[in-house]
């Protein structure tokens, strides 16, 4: 994952992710850049796994709201894509995705461009 806080939540955001490793009983590495904010937590599971991908949606999901929460952004250095869309209205209200949307269709009227991506026209 990629997101961000301000650097004075970042203590914060590690008390965060640790529990919510135990909560959703998950191991979750953390790197990125303290300097600036941007943290990318990594979901570690078994290789065999079956549920692998819906207990790491779970624990994003929550991730990401407590994030928003910290006064962060669910994107910090990577941007939005397919992954974090169903969150993109949570960060930037229904406003911030409509006017989005307006300038993807200005800019892509025939969606072209990354077609049925994250602003579908």
């Amino acid at each position: 994952e990629d997101v961000s806080v301000p650097r004075n939540r970042a203590a914060d955001l590690m008390a965060v992710i640790e529990r919510l490793r135990a909560s959703h009983r998950m191991d979750i590495g953390v790197f990125g850049h303290a300097g600036d904010g941007n943290f990318h937590p990594t979901f570690v599971t078994e290789a065999d796994d079956q549920r692998a991908e819906q207990r790491i949606n779970a624990v994003r999901a929550d991730l990401f709201a407590e994030v928003l929460k910290l006064g962060g952004s669910i994107a910090g250095e990577h941007g939005t894509g397919v992954s974090k869309r169903a969150f993109l209205e949570d960060q930037v209200g229904s406003g911030g995705l409509a006017a989005r949307r307006a300038i993807k269709s200005a800019l892509d009227p025939h969606g072209i461009l990354n077609p049925g991506k994250v602003l579908p026209v």
